[in-house]
C-alpha cells in the first residue's frame, strides 16, 4: 500500500480536539448537543436511527456520494456500503460506525475536502489512522494500525475532521 495514503495522527490533534469537545459542550444552550453525543453511543436509539448510510451491495466506489467517507464490506469497493457525509454527521468527534458495520470494513475511499480519521476501537485511542482527501484503499488486508495489527474488519469508528 503506498505510505502517502495514510499517516498516524499527531498527539496535538487529540489535546486539540478534546479541548475543543469540552468548550463546545460547556457552550451548548440547547439540547442539540447532547442529541449529537447521543448519536456517537453504541446501542443508543439515536445511534441507530443516526447509523451511516448504507447503499446497495455491490456498488463500487463510483458510487461514493461526493464528500463523503465510504467504507465497504468487501476488499475492491464491493458488499454492503456504509458513508457519512459532511453535512450529516458531527465533526471532530469519534462517530460509532453502527453493529452492521463495526469489525466488517474492508476497503475504504476518502471523498470529502478534508482528512477523515479510522480507528480501531470506540471510542479512539492509538490506534487510529488518517485517511487524506482523495485517498482510497481497495484492500485492508494489506494495511496495519500502529500497534501493528490488520486494518481489515476491524474499524469501529470514523470522525470526520476538519482543517484548523
Amino acid at each position: 500500500m503506498p505510505s502517502h495514503l495514510f499517516r498516524r495522527p499527531r498527539p496535538h490533534r487529540a489535546l486539540a480536539l478534546t479541548t475543543a469537545l469540552a468548550s463546545a459542550a460547556a457552550l451548548a444552550i440547547s439540547g442539540a448537543a447532547q442529541a449529537s453525543a447521543a448519536t456517537s453511543q453504541p446501542g443508543s436509539p439515536a445511534s441507530q436511527a443516526a447509523a451511516a448510510s448504507a447503499a446497495a451491495p455491490d456498488s463500487g466506489i463510483s458510487n461514493c456520494p461526493k464528500y463523503s467517507l465510504c467504507l465497504w464490506q468487501n476488499s475492491g469497493y464491493t458488499g454492503n456500503m456504509w458513508f457519512w457525509s459532511w453535512s450529516m454527521f458531527p465533526h471532530e468527534q469519534d462517530i460509532w460506525v453502527g453493529g452492521s458495520a463495526n469489525d466488517q470494513v474492508s476497503s475504504l475511499y476518502n471523498d470529502r475536502d478534508d482528512v477523515s480519521e479510522v480507528n480501531k476501537d470506540y471510542p479512539s485511542d492509538l490506534n487510529s489512522v488518517i485517511v487524506y482527501m482523495g485517498s482510497s484503499n481497495g484492500n485492508l488486508a494489506n494495511s496495519k494500525w500502529p500497534d501493528g495489527t490488520s486494518m481489515n474488519d476491524s474499524i469501529s469508528s470514523i470522525a470526520l475532521l476538519t482543517a484548523s
